[in-house]
């Protein structure tokens, strides 16, 4: 290997460690948090718990990482606008990683080229010497991985000072012969005309295409952090908001109530007997949340209300093909469990539909990843294991009669604003499922049922008592009137 195609090489693998370092350093500014990270081994390196002085993320969410040079705000501690410096470092090692990759060493001819890389690391080079003296002069943190880049430059400066080209020294006279020299003098020329202007010219259009690739990535990470900041205020606030018993309650109480109809043999759940309050279930069996939902009545709702709350399920599939309603067909097998279900109610009555309701959710994961026949056959077998009789378990969940009583469920949901699933309304009121997880707003729901059965219970001794009371007032005054005869 010539000494030319070393320094190359060496080239190469530095311009390629400064893309590595740099794209890191923007992955870090992009990040959502105030203190940037970053993962694997450069965890360990960018910051020090032995030394506090050295922490990558201060430096480059500082004044000084972002162009134009501005103050990061103050209580988020990012900065709004601006181009990360990091983002020009990767842009800039990835130009000199191309140039030498395509073009590499220049032909004494054309040594006007070797100045475009020559005067593009100077200027990296100056931009190192001015970051250096702001970071050791400027700023209470220092940055290894913004050390390692400004090295790295020199080092570049140093080879491609090294590579230029120089003047080839004259070939020797010998006693060739005259063809022998015109092929020789052809070779030289040839050599001496690189970089064509079209490898020039094809270099050039690659470093563009390479710049719109790493900004358009830069573009998507940040459309990625922002993402993630709107999921992290959401989720705080869906998690304040299920803490938030009272502003629960309000938002509980300014719900307007709807009139939901429920069939004598719509499938209900009752855990205990005697006095009860509803919550109406609007569901689909192939909806993951659906079941998350099914498992939180029975371990966290059920429990609150002593099993005094009356289960009432609808169907609502988001399936186009009972569901007109239906945005897109997110669950394409929801129809067909919809109908299997209502076959088994039809035969089994509502101890089986509950029974049958367990095995479609358990067995959720599994049904969702089949085609067609083997779905037939999975709900069959499950309809077996509840007793319902197979024969009449396929002429039922293929009758109009199931598909009109599913479609009357769609069209009461809509009817009423459901939009998704699942959909709860407890006292006929639309109710989030971050208030049925709360178990102080569930507890308040209890004291309130409690008192309405109390008052109720109060009435009825109330009515049972006034006519005994005037039953014997009635005897008293037919005794007096003995009395005084």
């Amino acid at each position: 290997m010539t000494r030319s195609a070393i320094f190359v090489v060496l080239l190469l693998v530095l311009s390629f460690s400064g893309c590595y370092i740099n794209q890191e350093l923007t992955v870090m500014h992009t990040n959502t948090s105030s203190k940037a990270e970053v993962s694997g081994w450069l965890a360990g390196v960018c910051k020090s718990e032995t030394n506090e002085a050295l922490d990558c993320g201060a430096v480059i969410q500082s004044k000084w990482g972002t162009f134009p040079f501005r103050d990061p705000d103050p209580v988020t501690g990012k900065h709004s606008r601006g181009i990360p410096v990091a983002l020009i470092g990767w842009a800039y090692f990835a130009t000199v990683f191309l140039w030498m990759m395509i073009v590499g060493r220049v032909d004494y001819s054309q040594r006007f080229w070797h100045l475009l890389p020559m005067m593009l690391i100077l200027g990296g080079c100056a931009g190192s010497l001015f970051f250096t003296y702001i970071m050791f002069t400027s700023l209470d943190h220092k940055c290894v991985l913004c050390i390692a880049s400004h090295i790295i430059n020199f080092a570049m400066l140093i080879l491609v000072f090294m590579m230029r080209p120089k003047k080839p020294k004259p070939a020797p006279a010998t006693s060739t012969a005259g063809d022998d020299n015109e092929d020789s003098t052809a070779h030289l020329q040839v050599c001496e005309g690189h970089p064509t202007r079209r490898l020039i010219s094809a270099t050039l259009v690659s470093a563009v295409l390479l710049w719109s690739a790493i900004v358009l990535s830069y573009a998507h990470k940040k459309a990625l952090a922002y993402s993630d900041v709107m999921k992290q205020a959401y989720e705080q606030e869906i998690k304040r908001m299920g803490e938030d018993t009272q502003t629960q309650l309000a938002q509980f109480e300014s719900v307007e109530p709807v009139k939901i109809p429920t069939r004598p043999d719509d499938p209900q759940l009752l855990q205990a007997e005697g006095p009860s309050t509803k919550l109406v279930i609007f569901s689909d069996f192939q909806c993951p949340g659906c079941r998350k939902f099914s498992k939180e009545i029975e371990e966290n709702i059920l429990p609150t209300f002593d099993g005094h709350l009356r289960i009432v399920w609808k169907h609502y599939p988001l399936c186009t093909d009972c569901n007109e309603h239906a945005v897109r067909n997110i669950h394409p097998n929801a129809c067909k469990l919809a109908h299997a279900a209502e076959a088994v109610r039809m035969q089994k009555g509502n101890e089986g539909f509950w029974a049958y309701h367990d095995l479609l959710f358990d067995n959720q994961p599994f049904l969702a990843r089949l085609k067609p026949e083997p779905l037939d056959d999975a709900l069959r077998g499950y309809a077996e294991k509840v007793g319902a009789d197979l024969l009449q378990f396929d002429r039922d969940r293929n009758s109009e009669e199931v598909a009109a009583r599913v479609k009357q469920d769609i069209m009461l949901g809509k009817s009423i604003g459901v939009q998704g699933t699942p959909t709860a309304f407890f006292g006929n009121k639309m109710i989030r499922r971050y208030m049925l997880n709360n178990p102080d707003f569930m507890g308040t729901m209890k004291k309130r049922f409690d008192q309405l059965v109390s008052r109720q219970l109060r009435r009825q001794q109330a009515r049972s008592v006034k006519p005994h009371e005037a039953q014997h007032e009635s005897e008293e005054d037919d005794g007096s009137d003995e009395e005084e005869e």
